[in-house]
């Protein structure tokens, strides 16, 4: 162990990268466990079916949020990294105004169609009156949710414990809030959402204050403001529509099952929801890969090493494996009789489909580092395209599926997709490796 710490400590990349990973884990860690009992005690004090319809409102300002919040970080990782390698300050700044902007309007246009349109989706999908309000409430956030800005200048700065520093502080709001909600018994699925909205809104405001303290130890604001949005380039901003492009036809596999569900019961997206955060803490260990991973790929990029980053995809998944299967097997064996003894028999009843989502989160987990390597690689229109296909794919098998073996039929679905998405993606870089190094060779 000692000769391996050793040697990773030794090569600037993976040290680099251990380090970033260990702060950002450490704060998703921590957030994670506080999201848990935050959920727990959601449930236990507002009860399976009235946290059924604040998951089904809180999937609709998601999905309106993911459409209209653009990917703006992924382009300030790419260009930001090359414009700061450069030293051109005068590109930077205009990254950082034009993504900014479209954040804010983004924003705006977001919550007017999402609050225009509850009516007709309620109607539609025959959900409960109540819950009119309460997505009503919920889209409130969309507005303060202009986020990936600051997120992308503290991954570019490398500021990876402000990000872990702004999960924690959001989390304890989240249960700050919760307890308060609690303690005064209010005994109003309505105010329990304006106490949960109002937790994720100072967040945010936490999050942008934070990027805004490092951004001025970069350039300052007299630069930024003068900044012409053209000097970015019309690469930068394809690149950002691409991306959210990318993130919107993805949308399928990230809120349609909740939605699914609650055609069989409302109670049983709350037992759902439950599973999924379970199967999440595992995520959790994966995630900050993905964050802290992607300025390191773009520079290897830059200088045209891909098969490099390709080899460290394949090291990590091996790592990964290595690490979630045991993991797995615990949360498998122990969570279903805690759920049973804390909630109730309805959710140990459905633990066989909690266990296949582990399992299936463990195989998309493994290959945690592909998604921001394909990016880093200039591929945003491919991934469009394997997205988008995967994705019609996910709602057909989800639809057919789902109504012959039921919820069983959704985590298959999902499976399904994610083996799509990996191997396609496999197959568009093993082309680009093989294509570098003729052109290396030659």
């Amino acid at each position: 162990m000692k000769i391996l710490i050793k040697k990773v400590r030794s090569n600037p990349f993976w040290d680099k990268l251990l380090r970033n990973m260990i702060v950002a884990l450490s704060g998703d860690s921590i957030s994670s466990i506080i999201n848990i009992l935050v959920l727990f005690i959601s449930i236990k004090i507002i009860g399976n079916k009235d946290y059924g319809i604040f998951i089904l409102a809180q999937s609709y300002m998601l999905i309106f949020d993911s459409i209209f919040n653009f990917q703006s970080w992924q382009a300030i990782i790419k260009f930001g990294s090359k414009s700061l390698y450069e030293k051109n300050l005068k590109v930077f700044c205009s990254n950082i105004k034009g993504s900014s902007i479209v954040d804010f309007l983004s924003s705006i246009f977001g919550f007017i169609l999402a609050v225009s349109l509850t009516s007709i989706i309620i109607k539609f999908t025959e959900w409960p009156n109540e819950i009119k309000v309460i997505i009503f409430i919920s889209c409130l956030e969309v507005l303060f949710r202009f986020t990936n800005t600051p997120i992308g200048i503290l991954r570019l700065a490398n500021k990876f414990e402000m990000v872990a520093y702004q999960k924690i502080i959001t989390s304890l709001l989240r249960l700050f809030s919760v307890v308060i909600y609690w303690l005064f018994d209010f005994n109003s699925l309505a105010a329990f959402t304006i106490f949960y909205v109002s937790a994720n809104v100072v967040g945010n405001i936490v999050l942008i204050i934070f990027a805004f303290k490092e951004l001025k130890k970069i350039v300052n604001i007299k630069q930024l403001l003068n900044a012409k949005l053209n000097s970015s380039g019309i690469e930068y901003y394809k690149f950002m529509g691409w991306t959210n492009i990318s993130s919107t036809v993805d949308i399928p596999a990230k809120q349609l099952d909740v939605f699914i569900i609650s055609t069989f019961s409302i109670e049983l997206v709350t037992v759902y929801k439950l599973y999924k955060q379970i199967a999440e803490i595992l995520g959790k260990l994966t995630a900050p890969l993905s964050q802290v991973i992607m300025p390191q790929f773009s520079m290897l990029a830059a200088k045209k090493e891909n098969n490099r980053g390709y080899e460290v995809v394949l090291k990590l998944k091996k790592v990964t494996l290595l690490f979630m299967i045991p993991l797995g097997i615990i949360f498998s064996l122990v969570a279903p009789f805690i759920l049973k003894f804390y909630f109730g028999n309805i959710y140990f009843q459905n633990s066989m489909v909690m266990i296949l989502l582990i399992f299936s989160r463990i195989y998309s987990l493994s290959y945690a580092a592909l998604h921001p390597y394909f990016v880093s690689i200039g591929q945003v229109k491919k991934n469009f395209q394997i997205v988008l296909c995967a994705n019609i794919f996910y709602v057909l098998a989800t639809l057919v599926l789902s109504q012959t073996i039921g919820i069983y039929g959704i985590v298959i679905a999902y499976l399904l997709e994610v083996i799509f998405i990996v191997n396609m993606k496999k197959k568009v870089i093993k082309r680009i490796i093989v294509n570098d190094e003729v052109l290396l060779s030659g």
